[in-house]
């Protein structure tokens, strides 16, 4: 390992490096470059399969890395569980089989699969009832005791005072269904006036429209209605809607107010019994002196690894993300810490540190970039993107980025550039943080790495200023 450091810091200090004064002297040939202090901009700029030097400005300055961090999660996932690495949900049991009933407990062991959902809930539950299975005697146990979990506090982010209840925002958890999220449907019907309703219907919703109106107009000439939260328990949500529904127009919101054991209890509890089948018991949570079943009566695989990943990425995913990030420590580094947050911030470190160097700059809080913590230099950013080039995953990881123009979180942005189509890029934004990852082509088919990042700028203005970059990459690149 030592051997593989070495040959990092060689690679580094091999390469032609531009000098920053010319560099900065590129960027200033842009407008917005020009109004935002030079040392809030973080470049690095590389040809791609050329020898011809690294363009830097303040690269070994080690950032919040904002969603550029899911970069790292999912090459070290690549690398480490592979592309083809599935999750696998089960029904589990304890007991034995009398006719049409299931003699004592039935146990939901969750394995921290990202994506699981309503739908796979319910093919398990139905194979189940396909078995001939209508009762059980005992309880429906959620069993997620794979987990070495945190307390809830580590996992808590800040949003600045901003919505809680944001989707962006769900904690990882050992029994996550569906993100945790709830669909929120706001109608004003002709006939029937305004409704609204939620799906899964886990939750009894009551609005207040008392702040909104309806107006006859076209859906798109009106304001998106906006939404509060009145108040909430794990059973009963009051939200407070506010601007106009236009009539014959619907709506959607979305947000997370349960708690993850809670959601998964009542989805259990409805699609069992919405199948037909009858419980003796209750459906809870397992605790420590139940058993661990060894009999399996129903199992769902994820989809592999690799498909997760284009959603992680394609969409900036955090609750993703941030499962699969305890995932990590989990499966890979359990014996670095005694929960599995700790031990994938410890582990991620080492792996990371041991072929990017400076690992006194490296940080993961929690894989996803949701974080102000987190910290990694544009340097060690670049020669990940490097390294991941040498990778026989390579095309996993390059397909999972966002293609400019065309998907993901680029779908809308830059349509109308000549950027578009010419690259894929992750993108990053946390509150004073802007940036984007990857690779780009320039009006010569050469192919530029690319890591960009800007701080204390507004939303909008980090986007111009991103944008105005890579533009001027493309018509100017600063080798020619």
């Amino acid at each position: 390992m030592r051997r593989l450091i070495l040959g990092c810091l060689v690679w580094l200090v091999s390469q032609p490096v531009y000098s920053a004064d010319g560099l900065r002297e590129w960027m200033q040939q842009v407008p917005v470059v020009q109004s935002i202090p030079m040392n809030r901009q973080y470049v690095r700029l590389e040809l791609v399969d050329e020898p011809q030097g690294v363009l830097r400005h303040q690269a070994e300055i080690p950032v919040a890395p904002a969603s550029l961090e899911k970069i790292l999660t999912s090459w070290i996932a690549l690398e480490t569980l592979g592309p083809s690495f599935q999750w696998q949900t089960a029904v589990m049991a304890e007991g034995y089989r009398q006719d049409d009933r299931w003699v004592g407990d039935v146990y939901l062991r969750f394995d921290g699969d990202p994506l699981f959902s309503e739908q796979a809930l319910w093919y398990l539950l139905s194979d189940l009832r396909a078995q001939g299975i209508r009762e059980i005697t005992g309880d429906w146990i959620l069993d997620g005791r794979f987990f070495n979990w945190p307390e809830a506090e580590a996992l808590n982010f800040s949003d600045r005072g901003r919505n809680p209840h944001a989707p962006f925002l769900v904690p990882p958890s050992p029994y996550l269904i569906n993100f945790n999220l709830h669909r929120i449907q706001l109608r004003h019907d002709p006939d029937l006036g305004v409704m609204a309703w939620v799906t899964p219907a886990t939750l009894n919703l009551q609005v207040d429209w008392s702040e909104a109106g309806v107006v006859d107009q076209p859906c798109d000439e009106v304001p998106r209605p906006a939404w509060t939260t009145l108040n909430h328990t794990e059973t009963q949500l009051e939200l407070s809607v506010q601007n106009n529904l236009p009539l014959g127009c619907e709506t959607t919101l979305w947000g997370h107010w349960q708690s993850p054991a809670v959601y998964a209890q009542q989805l259990v509890q409805t699609h069992w019994a919405g199948l037909g089948g009858r419980l003796g018991g209750v459906v809870r949570v397992a605790e420590d002196g139940d058993i661990q079943p060894l009999r399996e009566l129903a199992a769902h695989e994820s989809l592999p690894l690799s498909e997760t990943l284009r959603q992680l990425n394609k969409w900036s995913n955090n609750p993703v993300t941030r499962q699969l990030f305890l995932n990590l420590g989990a499966r890979l580094w359990r014996d670095l810490a005694e929960d599995d947050l700790t031990a994938a911030q410890k582990g991620s470190a080492q792996w990371l540190s041991e072929r990017l160097g400076g690992d006194e700059a490296i940080f993961l809080e929690n894989g996803a970039g949701l974080s102000r913590q987190s910290r990694i230099t544009l340097n060690q950013l670049g020669l990940a993107l490097v390294q991941m080039q040498d990778s026989r995953y390579f095309p996993e990881l390059m397909t999972a980025l966002p293609l400019i123009a065309e998907d993901g979180t680029l779908q809308q942005r830059w349509t109308d550039s000549p950027l578009a189509g010419q690259g894929r890029l992750k993108t990053g934004q946390l509150d004073g943080v802007q940036a984007v990852a990857g690779y780009v082509n320039d009006h010569t088919g050469r192919t530029w790495q690319v890591v960009l990042l800007v701080q204390g700028q507004s939303g909008w203005r980090g986007w111009q200023w991103l944008e105005a970059l890579l533009q001027h990459l493309y018509q100017a690149p600063p080798i020619e």
